[in-house]
């Protein structure tokens, strides 16, 4: 008996002797390279006594007792299958522990951090607890996981926007490349961390916009989607402060595909505040256009006109290019609509095009004088040669 406890002692002891520092909490994060070398080896002679008379209750109760035991030597026995880290938040008995360990692993996901094994390591464990939170399965052990990720996404919104680097975000942008975790997975974390941003007033435009540029845009349409019958949302001041910060966004974002999603998904929108969402529709509208690769306006002119040849109605493109593009529309679009040039005695579908634009006022009638005058003074150029 002495040998079965010994084995568990000796191996739990071996840690605790060489790992466990008195250091302040920034500290207990990383270990230095040959401190990682060293775990490495001795987690194989670890490996090695558990193969006879081992108590691994024990172990795991001993190690589990040690507060100042730095967060990467339990992510090492975790992966290297000695000491599971679910098995290390259950025996978590020490609330003071517990915190300090929250604590910890806050700063951890937040910090800016370089090096390929801590990068690695920031990565590996932020995406463990995003897995186990949201993977669905209904365990207990989803509760102590939704906690620490609770606290990491207040913490990352309480901050200004001089905190928050685009280094102290790269493991969140890099989660979703590398595919650590399910998509169904990353989705729930996206969904939850944007709650939690209209939830806090006093999170920052900056700060949203790293969330919807860099690692939250596979769910913006999921987000908005449950938009659709929340409660919340129908009170005119929490509608408006949505409506704000998005609009304040739209200047900086470069996905066309995320802009078009808010004009997919409408919103129910409060009466008192029909105006400032129209005024949002038109500033999505503007930057997709400012954005989407700029077609040469023959070309777009040969299928517009396919397009009423088709409907026998204006297409509209055409009607929104007057209203909201109108430099664009008056400078560009009709010089080239109103080329000068022989005029069918039977007026074909481009002709018929012009006419219409007249009359529905978007061509001025000195314009449209201007271009029947190119347009006799091509004939005649004709009849003369």
């Amino acid at each position: 008996m002495a040998c079965f406890q010994n084995n568990s002692l000796i191996a739990a002891k071996m840690l605790i002797d060489v790992f466990s520092k008195k250091h302040n909490d920034e500290f207990n994060l990383f270990l230095a390279p040959l401190e990682r070398i060293a775990l490495v080896r001795m987690c194989m002679n670890i490996k090695s006594l558990m193969k006879w008379n081992f108590d691994f209750e024990q172990f795991y109760d001993i190690l589990s007792e040690v507060p100042n035991l730095k967060i990467e030597v339990f992510w090492t026995l975790h992966v290297l299958s000695i000491f599971p880290f679910d098995t290390y938040l259950i025996k978590l008995k020490s609330p003071n522990i517990l915190n300090l360990l929250k604590r910890n692993l806050c700063s951890l996901f937040l910090m800016d951090i370089e090096g390929d094994a801590p990068e690695f390591f920031q990565m590996s464990i932020l995406s463990h607890f995003i897995r186990k939170t949201f993977n669905g399965t209904g365990e207990e052990i989803e509760k102590v996981y939704a906690s620490v990720i609770r606290d990491f996404l207040e913490e990352l919104f309480s901050s200004r926007k001089e905190d928050i680097s685009t280094g102290r975000m790269k493991t969140l942008y890099s989660l979703w490349k590398c595919g650590l975790i399910e998509i169904d997975a990353f989705h729930e974390f996206c969904v939850s961390a944007l709650y939690q941003f209209v939830k806090e007033p006093y999170s920052t435009v900056m700060e949203a916009y790293d969330l919807q540029e860099n690692f939250i845009s596979t769910a913006y349409k999921l987000w908005l989607a449950q938009f659709e019958n929340c409660l919340l949302i129908k009170n005119p001041e929490v509608f408006t402060f949505l409506i704000d910060t998005l609009s304040t966004l739209v200047p900086y974002e470069k996905n066309v595909a995320i802009l078009k999603v808010g004009l997919e998904k409408p919103f129910s929108v409060p009466s008192s505040c029909q105006s400032i969402y129209n005024d949002y529709i038109v500033l999505l509208k503007t930057r997709i256009n400012d954005l989407e690769p700029q077609v040469q306006p023959e070309d777009l002119i040969n299928k517009l006109l396919l397009m009423y040849q088709d409907t026998g109605r204006i297409p509209s493109y055409v009607m929104e290019a007057s209203l909201m593009r109108k430099h664009y529309f008056v400078n560009e679009f009709l010089p080239v609509l109103l080329s000068p040039r022989i005029i069918p005695a039977i007026p074909d579908i481009r002709e018929r095009f012009i006419d219409e634009l007249h009359r529905i006022g978007k061509i001025p009638n000195v314009i449209l004088q201007k271009y029947k005058t190119l347009c006799s003074q091509e004939k005649q150029k004709l009849l003369k040669n």
